[in-house]
């Protein structure tokens, strides 16, 4: 029998069904199967209520109604790693219910345990080098505590602490500002497999839907009510953190700040942060000792067995590039001609394998007794 989440879906996928729209089809039918098969007359009734009037949008949801089949449907997704999951469903996460408007829907792709501690670490798309670092470590600190690493799949902090956390031997919760099938950056696919297999990927918009602007304070508001703390690393006074941050001060989590350069402007917000009473983080410690309940599991990351014989090409390139000793970012950026986007995460992922290390000034060398 097919679970009443993917009827659910099938609403969603009709035209001008939202969030609220989809709740009411519940409320008013009982479940989204009896919805789905009720008499025109009925579904007339209701879209009349919700629709306003809209005539033409009736018309077009009714149609589009009878096109869907719920059996290809949930096969589709089924072959594509979705599962649905709805309000008071197995599996949704019970803290989204403390949200004003819980999303009725939700996507997941992945392994569905949302029991363990979760600490969100989100921060600029365009980190220094000491935030890259920074972010990196705790989080790969944390996932090796035990802790549930969530962020938000974006370029710079996102992206490092996902990294982080996986070369931390834990678990990392990536909530999107897009589809399940339309990963965005693009750039960081190989990443989303790579949490699916350790972790979880979830989104409340379908899955074939493209990032846009509006997603992702949708998505931040998701990250911190499902964290029991947000750290934030590098964030400008206007930065989009700044909405996760609001959103879990509204929920009354914790709420951690990495300290930075005071004439760095990718500080400046968390500077702000931090004289406005967030906690000051200089350790792993920090937060782990600030929150209750957690129970880690261990506090030593992982040892690497990394070979550069196994590393990717654009890794050996990194590691041919540092034989002749330490190079300043700026000049691997220029010697590889290599986006940071892409250079930086490299580096973090050779380093937390134990390969490289960074040294003051932005500089970057083999790791002693791999040079």
């Amino acid at each position: 029998m097919i679970d009443d989440a993917y009827y659910a879906h099938l609403w969603f996928a009709c035209p001008g069904i939202g969030q609220g729209r989809l709740t009411s089809l519940r409320t008013v039918f009982g479940s989204y199967q009896a919805a789905w098969h009720a008499q025109e007359p009925d579904l007339q009734g209701w879209a009349r209520s919700f629709f306003r009037g809209q005539n033409n949008g009736i018309k077009h949801l009714l149609a589009h109604r009878n096109k869907l089949s719920i059996e290809e449907q949930y096969l589709a997704l089924t072959r594509q790693g979705i599962q649905v999951l709805i309000r008071g469903s197995t599996g949704y996460p019970s803290q989204f219910e403390e949200l004003n408007l819980p999303p009725e829907i939700i996507y997941a792709s992945g392994q569905l345990e949302f029991s363990q501690p979760r600490v969100a670490i989100v921060g600029t798309r365009h980190p220094s080098s000491y935030g890259t670092f920074v972010a990196s470590r705790l989080a790969a600190e944390l996932a090796a505590a035990g802790v549930q690493v969530v962020s938000g799949l974006a370029r710079g902090i996102d992206t490092t602490a996902h990294i982080g956390a996986l070369k931390g031997g834990g678990s990392t919760l990536a909530i999107l500002g897009s589809g399940l099938t339309r990963i965005y950056p693009q750039q960081n696919q190989q990443l989303a497999r790579a949490i699916v297999e350790k972790g979880c990927l979830l989104s409340e918009v379908l899955p074939e839907t493209g990032a846009s602007k509006g997603l992702f304070p949708m998505r931040n508001r998701l990250i911190a009510a499902i964290s029991q703390a947000v750290l934030v690393v590098e964030a400008g006074h206007k930065s989009g953190s700044m909405s996760t941050v609001d959103a879990a001060l509204g929920l009354g989590r914790d709420v951690f700040a990495v300290p930075g350069p005071i004439y760095e402007l990718g500080s400046h917000g968390t500077n702000r942060l931090i004289q406005d009473g967030a906690k000051l983080v200089a350790s792993v410690e920090d937060i782990l000792d600030e929150l209750k309940g957690l129970n880690p599991g261990r506090n030593t990351l992982p040892n690497s067995t990394a070979k550069v014989s196994e590393l990717s090409i654009p890794m050996r390139q990194i590691w041919e590039s540092l034989a002749g000793g330490p190079v300043h970012l700026t000049n691997l950026v220029n010697g590889l001609k290599m986006n940071t986007d892409h250079l930086i995460p490299a580096l973090m992922e050779m380093a937390m394998s134990g390969l490289v290390e960074q040294l003051p000034g932005s500089f970057w060398s083999r790791k002693m007794g791999n040079r």
